[in-house]
């Protein structure tokens, strides 16, 4: 007889509740997991990544470009939308010239690009950027964009305006000559040695911080006193810009969206009892993994692009640790094609190529191999403080499509090996499960389902389990 634990090729658990079970959403009856987007797990970093920007001059060059590419055509939304009505717009951070609709559009931004380029040099700038002995992070390169942001806006304002696009008029926003002054005053950080013990990397990092906070409470301050529609719309151009930039970038471009199903390789932590199976009054589906070698596996239908047919789902062991995945962006960009990876990012307007094109993208085959396996890395970590959870998961994703699993799964009713009452299930949760379970037992010529109660044992001083041996069924009664 099989024991409950996960250990030597053991059953694996699924907490859930009553409600999910058999209520709303029937994933009993159904035979159905849900997979999540990462906005709806319960850890605030879900997917997030520890990422750095180091590149050349070419490669500085083409994200400052693209940084005013994307802001050009989220301005078009912006002019459109009424104050009354306004809602933040998405950021497209896959966004390449190729892509704009029309000729006079693709005029239209290279006009920007020169009203930008006579109010702060890009090439000065990128090859400022390209200097510094370190990578930026997240907040550093949020602050060299912030100090950016209101020369763009300006300039951009200006070109809409002379086109006779738009009324809108800015004064001169932002001082070109300061922000080319923080770039040397960056380039030259840690050069004097004050800071030995801390890498240049943090210290850049900490430098950003500082500058980001100090922006987001004058802002905050700025929105409560004038808490207005139309402030609001323009402190999403204004403001906001630069911090949604960095996420929709590093959203867009690196990996295909992903949702997974939680599992756990125990059923006696009352603390995920009390999570997931709305406080021990739920109950834990017992799943036997199918094996291909050391993969554990889990055969499901309904993903997008799979024709309808079962596939194999490999289980995931979460890795809890401090820190999130370290990710190369510009190593990181997947979901574009390989052309336009090279045209936007790689190539400058000279037709020059970044020597780091072929150190990235040489040995593609290599290289693809070394995405995915950083795509799963990003969807199976979490912060140590849930390691208490024991968590194994299932990732949908898919390159094809922008949600890889809208509906939820279905599984084969023959993986499901038991079920495990909760602490405080319902006796009458408890029939309605077991009158479920039997019909579906004697459908299929079933003898072997198992069901179990979970109870504290005095003796362990834990939660434990036993094997409700009377509840049974004849596949013919």
């Amino acid at each position: 007889m099989h024991q409950l634990t996960n250990e030597n090729g053991g059953p694996i658990f699924r907490l859930r509740s009553t409600d999910a079970l058999l209520g709303t959403h029937e994933e009993l009856r159904r035979q159905e997991i849900y997979f999540g987007r990462p906005s709806e797990l319960n850890d605030p970093v879900e997917g997030f990544t520890d990422v750095s920007w180091l590149g050349d001059q070419i490669l500085w060059g083409n994200l400052i470009r693209h940084y005013l590419l994307c802001l050009s055509w989220y301005a078009t939304y912006w002019l459109i939308s009424t104050v009354e009505e306004y809602e933040p717009g998405p950021i497209w951070g896959r966004l390449t010239v190729a892509d704009l609709p029309t000729n006079d559009y693709k005029r239209l931004y290279a006009d920007v690009c020169e009203e930008f380029g006579r109010a702060l040099n890009i090439d000065e700038a990128s090859k400022l950027l390209s200097s510094l002995d370190a990578p930026l992070r997240r907040e550093g390169l949020r602050a060299v964009l912030t100090l950016i942001h209101p020369v763009a806006a300006s300039c951009l304002m200006q070109t809409f305006r002379e086109r006779g696009l738009s009324e809108v008029s800015l004064p001169s926003l932002g001082n070109p000559e300061s922000v080319m002054q923080v770039l040397v005053a960056m380039r030259e950080l840690g050069s004097d040695g004050d800071l030995p013990d801390i890498p240049l990397t943090d210290q850049l990092e900490t430098v950003g911080q500082v500058v980001n906070q100090l922006h987001d409470q004058m802002q905050l301050s700025l929105q409560s006193h004038s808490p207005t529609p139309n402030a609001n719309k323009w402190n999403d151009l204004l403001t906001t810009f630069p911090q949604r930039y960095v996420d929709a970038a590093i959203g867009d471009l690196h990996f295909p969206p992903w949702r997974t199903a939680c599992f756990t390789q125990t059923c006696t932590n009352a603390s995920i009892w009390g999570t997931y199976a709305d406080g021990h009054k739920g109950a834990a589906l017992v799943f036997r993994p199918s094996y291909e070698g050391e993969k554990r596996r889990l055969m499901l239908s309904g993903l997008i692009g799979s024709s309808g047919q079962a596939r194999p789902f490999e289980f995931l062991p979460v890795d809890y640790r401090d820190q999130p995945p370290a990710i190369d962006f510009f190593r990181t960009m997947g979901r574009l094609p390989m052309a336009k990876i090279r045209d936007t990012w790689f190539t400058n307007s000279a037709g020059q190529v970044s020597p780091r094109f072929n150190e990235i993208f040489g040995d593609e085959e290599q290289w693809r191999t070394d995405y995915w396996r950083k795509a799963m890395n990003v969807a199976t970590w979490k912060l140590r403080d849930w390691q208490h959870e024991k968590e194994e998961r299932l990732v949908a994703t898919t390159p094809f499509d922008d949600d890889p699993a809208p509906q939820p799964l279905k599984y084969q009713f023959s993986q499901l090996e038991g079920i495990v009452f909760g602490m405080r299930t319902s006796m009458d949760d408890k029939l309605e499960i077991a009158k479920f379970i039997e019909e579906k037992c004697q459908a299929e010529n079933r003898q072997d389902f198992r069901f179990f109660q979970c109870f504290y044992s005095g003796t362990k001083a834990s939660l434990d389990t036993k094997e409700l041996t009377l509840l049974s069924f004849d596949a013919d009664s």
